[in-house]
């Protein structure tokens, strides 16, 4: 009731999945366990990152959209890179901490992925940085990136494989273009993810004296994920599913498990 991202709340919620996906047409962003999140941030991280540091890369988040943490680090990237001087790692790490509000240090780490990538995978990379030939390059310096890191750094999927996703229709209330703004808002419990939306509709659509209002938000969902009101209506529907049943178990957070 007082928060969606609780484990508890999730766990109960999640009830109705196969429901809400059949709706859908096809698997809408989802949230991870907000306690769990919580937890590994305040733990410490072993390499180059602080807790800090771990905290704002979650915040930003995975994916390939504009301000997603994999997609600052793209864009950095391809400010580093001259054709006199090739790839400048300083000027790298100056980018990234900039523009992900993360340490030096940290970012540093990042920047040497980069220079792996520049010096191993340009002709995988020509095109896309997110296409699954660079990631696939790139991923040969995952292991080191992690133990720079310390952590597990927010990742993206393949953006070919994604477009292809979203140019085929959904099969049910969900337009391809409804997924495409889903999939651009993105998983997390972050304000402005796709969960977090859903999940601050859902605490404007109740009311002691009316309980749970479905048209309110469906309204309030489409207007704010810029979906189309149909497929809004199948969060809706999973909305009052997890008022009617998961009151006690949403009691304390929307994202626990």
């Amino acid at each position: 009731l007082t928060s969606w991202c609780s484990s508890k709340c999730l766990d109960c919620v999640d009830k109705y999945h196969d429901t809400l996906v059949s709706c859908v047409g096809s698997e809408p962003p989802s949230a991870s366990p907000c306690n769990e999140e919580v937890a590994a941030v305040e733990e410490t991280a072993a390499g180059q990152c602080s807790a800090a540091d771990v905290a704002a890369m979650q915040q930003e988040g995975p994916g390939t959209a504009a301000g997603n943490f994999p997609q600052l680090a793209a864009k950095c990237g391809k400010s580093s890179f001259s054709i006199f001087h090739g790839f400048q790692e300083d000027k790298y790490t100056q980018c990234l901490s900039s523009s992900a509000k993360i340490s030096s240090g940290c970012a540093s780490c990042f920047a040497a992925s980069g220079k792996y990538g520049f010096d191993n995978c340009k002709g995988a990379c020509l095109t896309s940085w997110c296409s699954s030939k660079c990631l696939d390059c790139v991923d040969k310096y995952h292991d080191t990136l992690v133990s720079c890191v310390g952590s597990e750094p927010p990742s993206a999927s393949p953006c070919n494989e994604e477009v292809a996703a979203v140019e085929e229709t959904a099969a049910g209330q969900c337009s391809a273009a409804d997924v495409a703004a889903m999939q651009q808002e993105g998983p997390g419990t972050a304000a402005g993810n796709f969960p977090q939306l859903a999940a601050k509709c859902g605490k404007s659509s109740f009311s002691i004296f009316h309980g749970f209002q479905e048209d309110k938000y469906t309204q309030c969902l489409s207007s704010s994920a810029k979906i189309s009101s149909g497929c809004a209506s199948c969060f809706a529907a999973s909305g009052k599913y997890g008022f009617d049943n998961c009151k006690g178990a949403c009691l304390t957070s929307w994202c626990s498990s």
